[in-house]
């Protein structure tokens, strides 16, 4: 029996964190969950799609048998002359799974009953090549790409076999797959992640080294997303995709929302002169739907409305320069009002981020030894590795990046610096959202860091140009949830917040300046609400 399945393609508000390599996976996958309208699902690379799904009482034998390892049973059926490319459901053949095995012998006798080695997976589009290289399977990657196999075939999500196994870790795949002319700055398509990025991620310091002497490019940098600019985007692809589900209700369901959204009645004096026309006019132009971030209700529409009105919102969200309106402040789900102009962007990685923000000092000790820049600073908000490091609470290498003569005075663009981010990261308020937690395992004290960073020429007054994002509370209804805003304060003011009392004797031996107030500037009126007064 087959089964079809339409792929719809969903307009929502993406999240604001940039993927770790524990989400890789899920990132990698060919089918998200949209749950915009019910169970629509979403494919990674954009469009709707329909899928033919085979459905299969059971898999077969041979797929059976390479799944259970056992390789005298698959041995007997291809002597049977079983078919050793007929796929499970998931699209997994009998040499999927000798791969995901590292069956080196099983993989042989496959090879040999001519089984494909460019046959992919139903979700995900893996190849026998790719799942080797994930699991660090040198062996079989070395047997499949004397089969045959290219290096250049790609998942759904775009990551070549190199990527797998640079996450993997395994040198002897890596160098297998360069011989075979793996292209080593190849990038993935979410966010333009190469292979050495994934090794750098996964804290694979002998991958890099391999990498690195294979041309791998250590200057290369993730996609940069200014946030504003993406919001506003889907914004109008939510708007146009509301405008088409309004279009096709019945009339009597239209009547009824746009009679909430009008105003009040209203009446305009009219002054002509002429006694006949100076009557009270009633202004009665019809009202006009105004499409929002909420979707009118949709259970009287069919299914393939529905479709039409979520590829009219795709066609917005990727359209080369769609009309885009301000952003509207959306809290209905917990949002904070101009949370994406506090952020303003994010990506804009290289291997060397990567490895700092996880924490990974042996991938950092590699790439730097390689010629990584320690300096490198991301086009998005100017985060240097250092500050990155202190940000999350990586003392222990923070401590190693000074030693290597890293500039503790590049700042970002809102004026933080590893000095004061240290003391922040020290002393993070609780929050609705995860904050950095490794601090508790570091070997180096916040102490210890600042005397370094000071010692290394860090200026102890320098003060911040504005609030950081990551210090407030989230999801409370206003933008800092009661908490101090740190616009314009020095090292010394936070840890005097803190009551951090070591921490202030150290900045004042090295001359800090108590007198320095924070200083918060007036911001632009909120919808709603009043503008928060300058203190």
């Amino acid at each position: 029996m087959r089964v079809a399945i339409v792929v719809a393609s969903a307009v929502g508000m993406a999240g604001t964190l940039m993927p770790t390599m524990e989400h890789r996976a899920a990132r990698d996958s060919t089918l998200a969950s949209a749950g915009v309208f019910g169970a629509h699902i979403a494919h990674a690379r954009g469009s709707s799609h329909v899928y033919a799904l085979r459905v299969n009482a059971s898999p077969p034998e041979i797929v059976e048998a390479a799944r259970n390892g056992d390789v005298e049973r698959v041995r007997a059926l291809i002597a049977q002359k079983a078919n050793v490319n007929e796929p499970a459901g998931d699209g997994m053949t009998a040499l999927h799974w000798a791969a995901h095995h590292g069956d080196a012998n099983m993989t042989t006798q496959l090879l040999k009953a001519k089984a494909s080695v460019a046959v992919t997976t139903r979700l995900g589009d893996h190849t026998p090549l790719h799942i080797a290289s994930r699991n660090g399977h040198a062996n079989v990657v070395a047997q499949l790409l004397k089969a045959g196999a290219r290096t250049d075939v790609r998942t759904t999500g775009g990551s070549t076999p190199l990527h797998f196994a640079a996450a993997a870790g395994d040198t002897s795949a890596i160098r297998a797959l360069l011989r075979a002319k793996a292209d080593p700055n190849a990038v993935e398509d979410a966010w333009q992640q190469t292979p050495l990025m994934f090794a750098a991620a996964a804290d694979r310091a002998d991958a890099i080294r391999v990498l690195l002497a294979g041309g791998a490019d250590a200057g290369l940098q993730t996609t940069a997303v200014d946030l504003t600019t993406r919001t506003a985007r889907e914004q109008a692809a939510t708007r146009r995709r509301n405008e088409v589900l309004f279009a096709f209700l019945p009339q009597t369901v239209k009547d009824s929302i746009l009679k909430a959204q009008a105003p009040a009645p209203r009446t305009t004096p009219v002054d002509s002169g002429n006694a006949a026309a100076d009557t009270v006019a009633r202004i009665a132009s019809p009202p006009a739907y105004r499409a929002g971030n909420a979707a009118p209700p949709t259970q009287y529409l069919s299914p393939e409305q529905i479709q039409m009105a979520i590829d009219s919102g795709r066609a917005v969200l990727i359209a080369s320069a769609p009309t885009l309106g301000a952003v509207q402040s959306d809290t209905s789900d917990g949002q904070v009002a101009g949370f994406e102009g506090a952020v303003g962007g994010m990506g804009g990685f290289t291997a060397l981020h990567h490895a700092v923000r996880q924490g990974n000092i042996a991938a950092a000790r590699a790439l730097l030894d390689g010629g990584a820049d320690i300096n490198v600073r991301t086009p998005t908000d100017s985060t240097s590795p250092l500050l990155l490091a202190t940000i999350n609470g990586h003392f222990d290498l923070a401590m190693q990046l000074v030693a290597r003569g890293a500039d503790v005075q590049l700042a970002s663009t809102a004026g933080a610096t590893p000095l004061y981010a240290t003391i922040n990261a020290q002393w993070l308020p609780r929050s609705r959202f995860p904050q950095p937690q490794a601090i508790q395992v570091q070997q180096t004290t916040h102490l210890d860091l600042m005397e370094a960073i000071i010692k290394a020429g860090a200026d102890v007054n320098v003060r911040l140009k504005r609030n950081l994002w990551y210090f407030a509370f989230n999801n409370c209804g206003n933008a800092n949830c009661g908490l101090e805003y740190l616009d314009n304060t020095t090292p010394f003011w936070r840890a005097a917040y803190a009551v951090d009392v070591d921490a202030m004797r150290l900045l004042k031996a090295h001359g800090a300046d108590h007198t320095l107030p924070s200083r918060r500037v007036a911001q632009a009126r909120a919808r709603g609400g009043a503008a928060p007064a300058a203190t």
